[in-house]
């Protein structure tokens, strides 16, 4: 017998049950079964031939159980909503208070706004800011607190008038320096940044943070004063301090070093260092490939020679050091430049004072010692000279008694005769007076030098003493004869001066340099030729001043070196002729030292004329010399 399920009536449950005449069971559910016996009808006792009442009640109880099944999904569903629903609330509850700790825990801060502008939550800290109590600011409008309840149509700054009309379109708006209005009417300075809560404008309002940058200010403040001090030590500095790129241009450079230089600031900046070099200079390369603010020994210092603005030379004493980042790489160069002009030319003068010195002493001392024997020497020139005269007179004598003799005495006389004209008595007679000239002549031109040596080389006294220039001058053109006699003659015009204060040791020295380059020069042009060039010495004396002149009539100085001519160093001879100091040790004495002036006037082909200037505090001459 096939079973089917059936539904005990008494418990509502379903299971398999025989029909009246043994059928197959059909399920029924319980409450379709309990409204059925409510109306005297019992579904189990139907008769087995009413096919569709069977299958009506089939039907019926399916649906009441589909419904069931339903029913208890929806039940399972609706208590698994519950539970996470529950989560949600709890983790959102969780994220409020950590929200609200956040905000209020802020040190900046943060006021939330309506649509409308007004305050719907304020932090802590906003309430400090503005100096409120807590829940003073909830529904006031932000732009009326903040300005001081400042009518918003007469506004007229800046940022408070951009808040207000961000929050009136929904904007956003932000500023890093501007000024709330507390409530206790005190301005405070701000930077604040607004955005509304959300961008689509689906929500309206906005948030605001704003933070006290009193502080930042002040920081800012102390740190202009401290740059201003900075730059103000910086550009009052003694020396030059340069601040050098890794690429070896100069990036910022003080006024001392601008100065020294003779150049403004804006002309340094962005130029390599080494085009600042003297051209003659080792360092020197005319661009930055060499970097000089990388290369080298930090620390170390070296001398090195820059070219002024007018063409002049700046001895420097130079030391760099680095400025690096925290790890250790180089960020830039500082290099202190210190002007050593000066003790460089004290150094070349005071070099040229010892040698000077120790040149004197010794022309002293060989003037001396040739002075004594020149002496005895010229001496004994005049004794034979005036012997000689004497022995003609006895000579003479004799050859009147050899006349009246000779007939007597014939062989004796053929004898005398003879030795006579061996020795060729009349051309001894008449050489022998000339060449005792001669000897004295020279042994008086030895006398000369002999003094000139003793007046150019005597050591120069501490303090300036009067002396006569015209007198030095000969002193100098004696001793200087050797270098001009083969190739020029001297034309000599001295003025009437009267005795200068000087030191006459130095400025024999710039009388010699000068005459030595003058015969140089025209010995450049004369040379392969029998022809002889001309050097002038000219000496007078106008107002408080007295001027020497000399000149030359060599080939003149090119247009290209005018401004090198002083130059320490700078020569156009060739090696071992010249050491380019003599012109430099010259303008150094005559302009450093007296106070005076060394300048010059050429002409290509022509030669060249250098006039020295030196000052008087004699009284004038009364027929002054043009």
């Amino acid at each position: 017998m096939v079973s089917r399920r059936s539904v005990d009536p008494t418990t509502g449950a379903t299971g398999t049950a025989p029909d009246q005449a043994g059928s197959e069971p059909f399920v029924v559910h319980p409450l379709l079964d309990q409204q059925l016996r409510s109306s005297g009808a019992d579904p189990r006792t139907a008769p087995r031939s009413n096919a569709a009442w069977r299958e009506l009640l089939l039907s019926i109880s399916q649906v009441y159980l589909d419904a069931d099944h339903q029913r208890g999904v929806l039940r399972d569903a609706i208590l698994l909503s519950s539970r996470e629903m529950q989560d949600l609330n709890g983790h959102l509850a969780r994220e409020r208070d950590r929200l609200s700790v956040t905000i209020t825990s802020m040190a900046n801060g943060v006021c939330v706004l309506g649509a409308d502008g007004r305050i719907e939550i304020a932090n802590p800290a906003a309430e400090s800011l503005l100096d409120a109590v807590p829940g003073q600011l909830l529904g006031r409008d932000l732009g009326d607190v903040v300005s001081g309840y400042w009518p918003a149509e007469q506004e007229r700054r800046t940022p408070l008038r951009q808040l207000r009309t961000a929050i009136a379109s929904g904007g956003s708006c932000r500023y890093d320096d501007a000024r709330f209005m507390t409530l206790t009417r005190q301005w405070l300075p701000v930077s604040f940044a607004l955005t509304p809560l959300d961008a689509k404008r689906s929500v309206g309002g906005f948030v605001i943070i704003f933070n006290d940058v009193r502080a930042r200010k002040q920081a800012e403040s102390d740190l202009r004063e401290s740059e201003s001090r900075f730059r103000a030590i910086f550009e009052s500095a003694a020396v030059g301090i340069v601040r050098l790129g890794l690429d070896g241009r100069i990036a910022d450079c003080n006024r001392t070093f601008s100065e020294m230089l003779g150049r403004s600031h804006d002309d340094l900046l962005g130029h390599g260092i080494t085009a600042c070099l003297h051209p003659d200079d080792p360092g020197a390369s005319g661009g930055t490939n060499d970097a000089p603010g990388v290369a080298g020994v930090p620390g170390a210092q070296e001398e090195r020679r820059y070219l002024h603005r007018d063409g002049s030379t700046v001895w420097v004493k130079q030391a760099k050091s680095f400025v690096c980042d925290s790890s250790g790489a180089p960020i830039f160069s500082i290099q202190v430049v210190e002007n050593v002009t000066a003790r460089k030319d004290l150094e070349m003068s005071l070099q040229q004072a010892q040698k000077l010195e120790a040149i004197g002493q010794l022309a002293s001392g060989i003037a001396h010692e040739i002075n004594t024997p020149v002496q005895f020497v010229s001496d004994s020139v005049h004794f034979v000279r005036d012997s000689i005269a004497e022995l003609f007179q006895v000579l003479r004598a004799h050859h009147v008694l050899f006349d009246a003799a000779a007939p007597a005495f014939p062989t004796a006389a053929a004898n005398i005769e003879e030795t006579e004209a061996a020795a060729d008595l009349p051309y001894l007679v008449e050489q022998l007076p000339k060449a005792v000239e001669r000897a004295l002549e020279g042994l008086q031109r030895v006398a000369t030098i002999v003094r000139g040596m003793k007046a150019f080389g005597h050591p120069d006294q501490k303090e300036k003493r009067e002396a006569d220039l015209n007198d030095a001058l000969e002193a100098t053109l004696a001793i200087a004869r050797n270098e001009y006699k083969y190739v020029a003659t001297i034309e000599k015009d001295f003025g009437r001066l009267l005795p200068v204060k000087c030191h006459i040791g130095q400025l024999n020295q710039v009388f010699l340099n000068v005459i030595v380059n003058a015969s140089h020069a025209i010995a450049d042009v004369v040379r392969g030729t029998d022809a002889k060039g001309c050097i002038g010495v000219k000496t007078w004396q106008k107002d408080d001043s007295v001027f020497i002149a000399i000149s030359d009539t060599g080939g003149g100085i090119p247009d290209a070196i005018h401004h090198r001519i002083f130059d320490p160093f700078f020569t156009t001879k060739e090696v071992g002729r010249g050491t380019g100091q003599g012109l430099a040790i010259a303008r150094s004495v005559v302009v450093d030292t007296h106070k005076g002036s060394l300048t010059f006037q050429t002409q290509m082909g022509r030669g060249t004329t250098f006039t020295i200037r030196l000052p008087t505090d004699a009284p004038r001459l009364s027929t002054e010399l043009p």
